[in-house]
């Protein structure tokens, strides 16, 4: 994979294409829709889009956390939202705007034994029932 931005969603590390990332901004909870599905946390409204939110809990059985961030997608041409925490780029590089915590790794986390994962879009669009 070309350049990746690492996401924590719960107990488990994300590594999303560089190139799939619009924006990553300040968590703010989505628009709630009532019936939806539950892999889908709302509605995140963004330049005249309503982005969806997946809860990460439910598509990638993840534990529960309070998200920090929400990671803007497109993938396939289709707009996607992923609330987490810790943003990074993949090889230490920390994401502009946001200070290291000062362990000279870019803020990485290290010795937590988790890898992160490169996301499988095909899976993450079928668990959704998008495909």
């Amino acid at each position: 994979m070309k350049g990746a931005l690492l996401l924590a969603v719960g107990n488990l590390r994300l590594a999303v294409p560089m190139a799939a990332v619009e924006a990553v901004v300040p968590w703010e909870p989505p628009l709630e829709l009532p019936h939806a599905q539950p892999w889908l946390a709302g509605l995140y409204p963004r330049l005249g889009e309503a982005v969806p939110v997946l809860n990460p809990a439910r598509v990638l059985g993840a534990a529960e956390e309070a998200p920090e961030v929400l990671l803007l997608l497109r993938l396939d041409g289709r707009p996607l939202a992923i609330p987490g925490r810790e943003p990074r780029r993949s090889g230490g590089l920390v994401p502009a705007g946001e200070p290291s915590d000062g362990s000279g790794n870019g803020g990485r986390r290290t010795g937590d034994g988790g890898e992160a994962g490169e996301m499988d879009v095909e899976a993450l669009y079928s668990a959704c029932g998008l495909r």
